[in-house]
Formats: C-alpha cells, structure tokens, sequence
C-alpha cells in the first residue's frame, strides 16, 4: 500500500521545476520534475477523475522537458561545433525557435495540469476528512492560492526565458530598410537574460515555498492520508485484472519507446536516439513485466553488454570530434584513421548486440503470448486447433520486425 500516497514524491518534483530557464539551459532539468510528479499522482489519480487528467497533462510534458534536453544538447552540441563557421544569429534564432515553442506547449499542458491537480487535491480532501490543505486566508484555500499562483508563475516563467531571445529580431530590422527598429538590442542580450533570470529565480522561489507547504500539510495530515490508503485498497489494490492490465500497459510503454530508440538518427556524427538508451528503456519494460516472463536471464545480459559498449562508443565518438576531426579524414589521415578505428568497431558491436536484443526480446513476447493467449469454444480438440492457428498468425507479425532490423 502506498505508504504516503504518492505527496513525497510531488513534493520533491517541485523542486526541479522552480527555477530559470536562460535560453534552453536548464540546471535543474524539468523532466526530472514532471517524472516524479507522474510518479506521486499515480496513485491519487485512481480516487478523482481531475487527478487522472493531471496525470496525462504532466505525462505530455515529460515529452517537453525531454525535448528540452534534446534542444539543449543540439544548442550546445552541434550549433556551436560544427566543422563550418555558422552564421553569428543562427545560434540565437534557434534558441528563440525553441523557447517560442516550449511556451506554446507548456501553457498547452501546464496550465490545466497545474489547475487539475489542485482542484482534484481539494476534492480529496472535501470527501476525505483532509483539513490542512483546506485552511483558508482571506477566504481562499491552499488550493485554490496555488492554483493561481501556478497560472502567474508559469506565465511568467516562460515569458522571462523568451522575451531576452526576441532581441535578435532588432537586428534584423535594425539592418534593413523598413527601419521599425532603430536601435540594436542584440548586443545586450546576456544583460537581458540576468536581468530575467534574476526576475525568474524570485517569482518560482515564491511558487516554491508555496508548493512545498502544500505537499508539507498533505504529508502532516495523518488521518486524511490514512482514509485515502484504506480507499485505495479496498477499490484499487483489490482490483487484480486493473493492476495487471496497468503493469502490462506500463511496460509496453517502456518497450515502444525503446524501440524507437533502436532507430540509427545521427545529426552531425553524433547519435540523436543512442542505442543504449534503448536497452535502459527495454529492460525496464522487461522488469514490469516481471514473472510474465520466463528464462530473461540471456536479456539482461545481452541488454549489460550493449550498455557498456554503446557507452563506450559514444565516448570515444565524442572525443574524436571534439580534437575537430571528421569520420572522412579517416579515410586519408592516419591519425584520424587510428582514432576512428576503435569506434567502427564499436559500432559493429554494438549493431550486432542491438539486434540480438531485439530477437531476444521477441523470443520472450512471443513466449509470453503463446502462455497466456488461448480460444474456447467448447470442443477441446476444435480449441486447440484454433489457438494454434492464432498462434501462428502471431508469430508471423514477428517476422517482419526480424527481418526489418
């Protein structure tokens, strides 16, 4: 049974998501945040019909605060060591792309996710004896002060991390003819981004506070956590076919992404979707599945050792280009040649573990279908005859999964 309902695990998400972002760096990566927020609100969500929907709000934005990290690397990474000299504005037009789009979207999903998730705290608390959260000061509870304050700070948040970008646009206009801007902000671009952050850092502090005394009261609130553990266990942790059907969902989830990341997506000789991070992903869903699964002993260790050579070779890549070589000076330039050798190698490897993987993992959903998968029509041997005809049509659909890797 969940011992504190998940309020630990929210409390501790907010404080990756209180401070600045300055372009696309983010010291304390929101992503982080939003994981352990979907971890807290997974079992609160099966009490209120909000909660669930906040649920799916901040499952939408670990996708964003992915994406951050995906932006942040390309920003660091590539647009500031390429082999060509870029433009001078190329760099902070792409920063003012991003931020633009990342406002879009957290307002898209943040904004009712924050609102959900207090209006469905306060409902619990309404129906459950809860009190702490419902203390009221100047006729309005910690909910509802929150909820408002969540509005303010993510409004101001996003506004604080574009508006400095904006300033690149000045000297577009600035330098043509249609004369709209007459003076050049650009230049003071790093002064804009302090002065924003130093606004930002003020404004989530205050939303911080404020968070932390909510999920603080949740957590002091004994006999109100206590009525919500004795509900959720006698509607939830009753209900095997919804648990198993959850676990299941869960895990495929974790095994669809990491498929994705089996996709070989380089940009600029550095590897978008890893390889590695695709076993990570595979053997969690692996793990959920848990004694639905037979003999994995062979995957987790085929998954061991693509980890450790991926890594490996995403090192050695890394270094290779950071001495500003190129895979095509290995072809002419022994040095390079040298350099690169061990990380084609690696490489191999590393497609060759990958599809091991792969086949394994197959082997065992295909193992796993054929144990719990079965039709009945009342004649033992017409049953048996149809199940195999459905076994055999499953495993067909493997075929082309094999075949296409």
């Amino acid at each position: 049974m969940k011992k504190n309902m998940g309020f630990f695990w929210l409390l501790l998400g907010g404080f990756f998501l209180w401070n600045p972002v300055v372009g696309v760096r983010d010291l304390l990566p929101d992503v982080i945040g939003y994981l352990w927020i979907c971890i807290g609100i997974s079992a609160l969500a099966d009490l209120n019909d909000n909660l669930a929907e906040a649920q799916k709000a901040f499952r939408a934005m670990l996708w964003v605060g992915f994406g951050q990290a995906v932006a942040w690397l390309l920003i660091e990474g590539f647009l500031q060591k390429t082999e060509m000299e870029v433009n001078q504005y190329e760099e902070p037009v792409w920063v003012l792309v991003f931020s633009f789009a990342f406002l879009v979207l957290e307002w898209y999903f943040l904004l009712p996710g924050w609102k959900l998730l207090f209006k469905g705290l306060s409902e619990l608390a309404e129906h459950h004896g809860g009190t702490l959260v419902l203390r009221e000061h100047r006729g309005r509870s910690m909910c509802q002060r929150m909820t408002a304050l969540s509005r303010a700070w993510v409004i101001c948040k996003t506004l604080l991390t574009v508006l400095p970008e904006t300033s690149v646009l000045t000297s577009f206009r600035e330098k043509s003819e249609a004369g709209v801007f007459v003076f050049d902000w650009f230049p003071y671009l790093s002064l804009f981004r302090v002065l924003a952050a130093m606004i930002s850092i003020v404004i989530g502090l205050i939303w911080l506070v404020g968070y932390l005394r909510l999920m603080r009261s949740a957590l002091l609130d004994e006999p109100w956590k206590k009525r919500l553990q004795t509900r959720y266990q006698e509607e939830v942790l009753s209900d095997v076919g919804l648990l198993l059907n959850r676990r299941v969902h869960g895990a495929f989830s974790f095994l669809r992404v990491g498929a994705l990341f089996c996709v070989n997506l380089t940009v600029l000789y550095r590897e978008m979707l890893p390889d590695w991070a695709a076993a990570i992903l595979l053997v969690c869903g692996v793990l959920l599945l848990g004694d639905l699964l037979k003999q994995t002993k062979a995957f987790y260790g085929v998954s061991g050792a693509l980890l450790a050579v991926g890594l490996c070779r995403t090192l050695l890549n890394e270094r290779f280009l950071r001495e500003d070589h190129l895979p095509a000076e290995a072809l002419s330039l022994h040095d390079a040649y040298m350099q690169y050798l061990p990380i084609r190698i690696l490489s191999w490897v590393e497609a060759a573990l990958t599809f091991s993987v792969i086949l394994i993992l197959i082997k065992l959903l295909t193992d796993l279908m054929r144990r719990h998968t079965a039709l009945d029509y009342g004649d033992a041997e017409l049953s048996r005859r149809a199940t195999a005809r459905l076994h055999r049509a499953l495993n067909q659909k493997a075929i082309p999964v094999v075949v296409g890797w």
